[in-house]
């Protein structure tokens, strides 16, 4: 859930070769940058913004019920994840190895 430094290498080699002319990136590694400069602007978002909520919020109940405001936008990165990462379509089989949960 967070930008770690196989990221920032994945987004240093990649925008390198970008800006060097390479255009030519397997999808594979496409996907790996796009997802690591996703992880990493949402890190960087979030951290701008939870630091402004802290010291811009008005005291009194409102200042304790941070959950609150951050529920749409965890709801929101669930399902670009879904978008994102589409589920397998073998479900069935990885339910029956035992590799998902059921309900």
């Amino acid at each position: 859930p967070w930008c770690t430094t196989n990221n920032v290498v994945t987004m240093a080699f990649a925008s390198t070769d970008l800006i060097m002319g390479r255009f030519s990136m397997p999808i594979e590694e496409w996907r790996k940058l796009v997802t690591s400069c996703i992880m990493f602007a949402s890190m960087i978002l979030g951290t701008v913004g939870g630091a402004a909520y802290n010291a811009l919020a008005p005291e009194g109940w409102w200042k304790e019920q941070e959950i609150a405001v951050i529920a749409p936008f965890i709801g929101l990165l669930f399902v670009l994840n879904d978008w994102v990462f589409p589920p397998a379509t073998d479900v069935s089989t990885r339910v029956s190895e035992g590799l998902l949960l059921t309900g």
